[in-house]
């Protein structure tokens, strides 16, 4: 009966420090819920006409602290800024610190990812610290082109490709999984029409335009055109 009297008052302990715990945990919870209705609230006061002072004083309260290191991406020099925003005072038991990230790369525009052929141009030109307009005489074409392949809103046509891929030193065309993809990306590559690349080879630009549709069929067989050029 002792032991079992010592294990009692000993998990009574436990279920304490867990009720705290957990009432700790809901103030937490209970504070980030309202961040977002705080943050609006004051964007609203903000916008209206308040002095500068007032506006020092808020963020000073917001904001607990911030930190800036210089980081390189691709040879590019880029500002990364931390900033830890306080949702709570700092004499409450359990202070709220929020750590939030920002850096100028979104700014300068280099891209992560390399998903596009727009993607591979901004990168290379930011790396070589060139503005659109001197990347668009170098290719051949007007700096609207240039701004609207490196944002994804169009594709650039084969007929730069060749001068895409002198400029960037590589082909930035991902390699193609079937028939099809290949003959498309090596026609792209050249900078050749469906009926120029067609003409090379002696074939009808429909044959070509149905080849150039082959892909890789259910149950992993691949069904390769009739006659195919040898790989």
């Amino acid at each position: 009966m002792d032991d079992i009297g010592k294990e009692e008052k000993g998990l009574e302990a436990q279920l304490t420090e867990l009720r705290g715990k957990i009432a700790g945990a809901d103030s937490i919870g209970a504070t980030i819920n309202s961040a977002q209705a705080l943050l609006e609230k004051l964007r609203k006061r903000l916008d209206e006409p308040i002095c500068w002072d007032l506006k020092r004083r808020v963020i000073e309260v917001l904001v607990a602290g911030g930190r800036v290191e210089t980081v390189e991406c691709w040879g590019v020099k880029q500002c990364n800024v931390t900033v830890t925003y306080r949702f709570s005072p700092s004499d409450q038991p359990i202070p709220l610190d929020l750590p939030q990230s920002y850096n100028t790369r979104a700014a300068i525009g280099m891209p992560t990812e390399l998903r596009t052929v727009g993607d591979h141009l901004r990168r290379g030109r930011l790396v070589r610290k060139m503005l659109q307009k001197q990347v668009a005489e170098q290719i051949g074409v007007d700096k609207t082109s240039i701004h609207n392949w490196e944002t994804g809103v169009t594709e650039p046509g084969f007929e730069y490709m060749l001068a895409i891929i002198r400029f960037l030193g590589y082909n930035p065309l991902p390699e193609g999984q079937g028939w099809g993809e290949r003959l498309v990306r090596r026609r792209t590559t050249l900078g050749l029409s469906q009926k120029a690349s067609a003409q090379r080879l002696g074939l009808d630009p429909g044959t070509l335009a149905k080849w150039e549709r082959w892909r890789k069929r259910a149950y992993g067989h691949t069904v390769e055109p009739r006659n195919a050029i040898p790989r």
